[in-house]
């Protein structure tokens, strides 16, 4: 029997800092984490730039509850969309009286 190993990498980057890779990638995976960019609608325009054909983003996100931060759902699913990525999904996968989180998946 045959068999093949993959190898991944996985590197940690500071997008305060700088939004450009060191390298193209197949997937991006940013928790929790847009809504402390001011400008997050630059760095999805810079993330599918940096992914491989039919590489992947995956974001897992706050939904938006009352007043409180986070994002509704079907309008981030627009503007990555709008960023230029296409087959986006998003799912909700955790919901109470506070707070629900969703899952965005999209290809580039």
């Amino acid at each position: 029997m045959k068999t093949s190993a993959h190898i991944a990498s996985v590197r940690l980057i500071d997008f305060e800092k700088d939004i450009q890779l060191p390298e193209k990638v197949d997937t991006i995976i940013m928790s929790l984490l847009l809504h402390h960019i001011p400008n997050y609608q630059a760095l999805l325009a810079s993330l599918i730039e940096q992914l491989n054909e039919d590489g992947q983003l995956l974001l897992i996100k706050k939904g938006k509850q009352g007043h409180g931060h986070g994002f509704d759902m079907n309008q981030l699913a627009e503007e990555v969309q709008g960023a230029g990525f296409s087959n986006v999904e998003a799912d909700l996968f955790f919901e109470d009286q506070n707070s629900s989180r969703f899952l965005l998946r999209a290809t580039k």
